[in-house]
C-alpha cells in the first residue's frame, strides 16, 4: 500500500515537473528565436504595427490608434483594451522600447497614452512637427517615457537595431 502511494507521487510530481518544462519552454521561446516579427492589428480605421527584434532584443510600435467619441474627438480606450492588450498579453510583452508616432491623428496615436499609462514604455519617437500638448508631455514624464524629436535623414539605434527616418521632409 505504502510502496503504490509512494509510485502514485512519484508519478505526480515527474508530470509536474515536465510540465514547467513545457511552461518554460514555450514562454521563453521568443527570446531564442533567430527570426524578427512584424504583426499588423486589426483595429479598424489606423494603425498599429508591432516590430520584434530576433531574440526579442526589443518591440517596437509603429502607431497605435484608437476610436474615438465623434462628439469630444477624444480617444477611447475601446481598441487599446480589446485589440491591442491582449495581443501583448498572449505574446508575454511587458515592456515596449520604443513607439514610432507617424503623426497626432487619434486613429494613429489615440492608444498610446492608455499603453504608457498601463505598460512601461521606454520610449516615444514623434516628427519635430508633431504637437505635443503639456498634458500628454506630463503623462508621459510622469511613467518615465522618454520622448525623442526626430528629423528626416536621421538614424538612430534602439535595442542595438539601427533605424533610418525617412520622413517626413523638411
Amino acid at each position: 500500500m505504502v510502496s503504490l502511494q509512494r509510485n502514485k507521487l512519484n508519478q505526480a510530481f515527474l508530470q509536474g515537473i515536465l510540465m514547467v518544462c513545457l511552461v518554460i519552454g514555450v514562454i521563453s521561446g521568443p527570446y531564442f528565436s533567430p527570426y524578427g516579427k512584424l504583426t499588423m492589428l486589426d483595429i479598424g480605421q489606423g494603425d498599429a504595427f508591432i516590430l520584434e527584434l530576433p531574440h526579442r532584443k526589443g518591440v517596437f510600435f509603429i502607431d497605435a490608434g484608437a476610436r474615438f467619441d465623434f462628439n469630444t474627438g477624444e480617444a477611447n480606450e475601446s481598441v487599446y483594451m480589446r485589440i491591442i492588450k491582449p495581443y501583448l498579453d498572449k505574446e508575454g510583452i511587458t515592456v515596449i522600447d520604443g513607439i514610432f508616432i507617424s503623426h497626432e491623428d487619434v486613429d494613429h496615436m489615440g492608444s498610446v497614452d492608455f499603453m504608457v499609462e498601463n505598460m512601461h514604455v521606454k520610449k516615444i519617437i514623434i516628427s519635430h512637427f508633431y504637437q505635443l500638448g503639456q498634458k500628454q508631455r506630463d503623462l508621459w514624464n510622469r511613467h518615465g517615457t522618454r520622448i525623442y524629436h526626430i528629423s528626416q535623414s536621421r538614424r538612430l539605434e534602439l535595442a542595438g537595431q539601427a533605424f533610418a527616418v525617412v520622413s517626413p521632409h523638411n
